[in-house]
């Protein structure tokens, strides 16, 4: 919308093409039109380091940024190579719905390796290892993961 020249509120579901027929969650298995997409799923993303990059080793710090429509982010967990889940420290929230920013040291041994963050909200929503499918291929919240590489010791 460009130039918004009115606002109606209403009590009445909105019953428009994109929430009616579009924006619908369909599982594989459901001959149906789907749910209706309201809440956006808990998320988060490993922002630093950012995938591809190459890291010296020793002390270095993951960070990254997650969000849900099911209330405020209430635990980060980050796992290195799949090891243990380790709870990442917050460091910034912007809001109940907003973006929550953490962090968490590690220190960085030479080779590749893939770094994953998963997230849960006050709702009980977590994020699943891996995508959901659907129809439409809507609400990919999955468990965040990527790959980077630590150079050798000099």
């Amino acid at each position: 919308v460009k130039w918004l020249e009115r606002i109606q509120v209403t009590a009445e579901e909105f019953g428009g093409p994109f929430q009616a027929i579009d924006y619908r969650f369909a599982a594989a298995d459901d001959p149906g039109p789907g749910e209706r997409m309201e809440r956006v799923p808990v998320h988060s993303l490993v922002t630093q380091p950012a995938a591809g990059a190459v890291l010296d080793p020793g002390a270095a710090c993951i960070r990254g940024v997650a969000w849900s429509g099911g209330g405020a982010v209430t635990r980060i967990e980050v796992q290195v190579d799949g090891g243990e889940w380790r709870r990442a420290t917050v460091t910034s929230r912007s809001g109940r719905y907003g973006r929550t920013r953490f962090e968490l040291a590690f220190t960085a041994e030479p080779g590749g390796h893939t770094i994953a963050v998963r997230a849960r909200d006050a709702g009980g929503g977590t994020q699943p290892q891996e995508p959901v499918w659907n129809r439409r291929g809507y609400r990919n919240n999955a468990v965040h993961r990527v790959a980077v590489t630590v150079r050798e010791a000099r």
